[in-house]
């Protein structure tokens, strides 16, 4: 079992162009959506929910403090489903470690970031563990 502080130390800004192919398949958007991607994950608002993740962990608030990581994002997210992926950022990380030819979580997620043009965003990459 990890401890915190080595659950903590495992979040780490990440370019997502390190990161593998997700190997997800494009759905088509609605007409008028404006989106690259129809799927799910991908109707979230992914540049500012990232953008907002590394902020997070740049501010020195807990990852692990589901709290404080809500309380961060209200003022920077106005959706309870933005705020609610922020979380799922940290409490159902992503994971992968740069260089890693797969994930263990998150592929979904990756998929909508990169649709979405995010170039960055806090990953769990196992760092403590090392």
């Amino acid at each position: 079992m990890l401890s915190d502080d080595e659950q903590r130390a495992s979040f780490e800004v990440v370019e997502l162009s390190l990161l593998p192919p997700d190997r997800i398949e494009r759905e088509t958007p609605k007409p008028g959506s404006g989106r690259t991607c129809g799927c799910f994950h991908c109707r979230r608002e992914w540049r500012r929910i990232a953008a907002v993740s590394v902020e997070v962990l740049e501010q020195g608030v807990d990852p692990l403090d589901r709290e404080a990581v809500l309380a961060y994002a209200a003022s920077s997210l106005s959706g309870d489903r933005d705020r609610l992926c922020l979380c799922s950022l940290f409490s159902d990380p992503i994971v992968v470690s740069p260089g890693e030819e797969v994930f263990t979580n998150g592929r979904h997620r990756t998929h909508a970031m990169r649709m979405a043009g995010v170039e960055r965003a806090a990953i769990y990459t196992k760092a403590g563990e090392r």
